[in-house]
C-alpha cells in the first residue's frame, strides 16, 4: 500500500501548530485547519478557535447526481 502524508504547519503570533498525518488508507481524504478569527496587538493574541479536520470523501460525493437507497438508484437530485 502507498503511504499518503499530510502536513500542516501554522505559525501565529507565538503560537506554533504542527499536524503530520501518515496513511496507508485508500480512501481520499483532505486535512484541514480552520482559524476563523485572530486579534492581535503588542501584549496579547486573541484566537477565537482553532479546528483541526481529516474529512473523508464520502464514497458518493464522486455522482451526487444519483440518489441510492439500500444500494438502489431511486433518481437523481435536480
Amino acid at each position: 500500500m502507498e503511504l499518503t502524508r499530510d502536513e500542516i504547519q501554522l505559525n501565529l503570533k507565538g503560537l506554533n501548530l504542527h499536524v503530520k498525518r501518515e496513511t496507508t488508507s485508500n480512501v481520499p481524504s483532505e486535512l484541514s485547519v480552520i482559524v476563523p478569527r485572530v486579534e492581535y496587538d503588542d501584549n496579547k493574541v486573541i484566537i477565537n478557535s482553532i479546528t483541526i479536520v481529516i474529512s473523508p470523501r464520502h464514497p458518493l460525493a464522486e455522482n451526487a447526481q444519483k440518489r441510492y437507497v439500500n444500494g438502489k438508484l431511486l433518481g437523481k437530485h435536480p
